[in-house]
């Protein structure tokens, strides 16, 4: 058997980009109403071409929150398990899409509301009466202090104790209230008016009377 001379081959290999895949996830929870970014931290990734480190990861639109970026925000209403849409990239191709699950907890936490200036305020009767108002916080919202609600019954007109109401309730529907106690209390009444003194007049009025009861002695008929 006779063989030829070695010949060299040239084998040309094209290299071929391989999607990524993305194999799992790692826990991830936000309050409700509560914005989080998602990264590829919280993903299992991995690629036949790339080291996992050079991955991305991009933020799809889904159903039950609003997505900036890579950041999410479940609408409001929404806890429990919220399905967000993700794929890995490599910079050149995509991975198929992955169901990524955020928990969303509820917010049970009432708004915070503070009462502007005195929680008592004392007036006359008939004097104006300008409340101060009050602000409100919530953990989630924010400043919600338009949202709230007053209830002022005070009319200074009446001498009485009245109770100024503030409400005011988040978007999870967590209640908070605060109260303002205004007094009105009752005008003093008028002072008497002031006595004028007779002074020495007091003699000539005994005198003119004496008089009197004489002139009347002597009308008198005689017996």
């Amino acid at each position: 058997v006779l063989e030829s001379a070695v010949f060299p081959l040239t084998i040309t290999v094209t290299p071929v980009n391989d999607p990524p895949s993305i194999d799992g996830q790692f826990p991830i929870q936000t309050l409700e109403r509560t914005p989080v970014e998602i990264t590829t931290a919280y993903l299992v990734l991995s690629d036949p071409d790339n080291e996992a480190a050079e991955l991305s990861v991009d933020v799809l639109n889904g159903a039950g929150y609003q997505r900036v970026g890579n950041t999410v925000t479940p609408e409001p209403g929404v806890v429990g398990a919220l399905i967000v849409r993700v794929v890995a990239n490599d910079g050149q191709l995509n991975s198929a899409v992955f169901n990524l699950t955020v928990q969303v907890l509820a917010d049970n936490v009432p708004p915070v509301i503070v009462v502007n200036g005195s929680t008592t305020v004392t007036i006359d009767q008939g004097d104006n009466y300008t409340d101060a108002g009050a602000t409100a916080t919530d953990n989630v919202d924010g400043d919600i202090s338009d949202r709230i609600v007053v209830d002022n019954p005070v009319d200074t007109s009446q001498a009485r104790t009245y109770t100024v109401t503030y409400t005011v309730e988040d978007l999870a529907g967590n209640l908070a209230l605060a109260t303002r106690t205004v007094v009105i209390q009752a005008s003093a009444p008028p002072p008497p008016p002031p006595v004028v003194s007779s002074g020495g007049g007091g003699g000539a009025v005994s005198g003119l009377l004496l008089a009197l009861l004489a002139i009347l002695a002597c009308q008198r008929p005689r017996r």
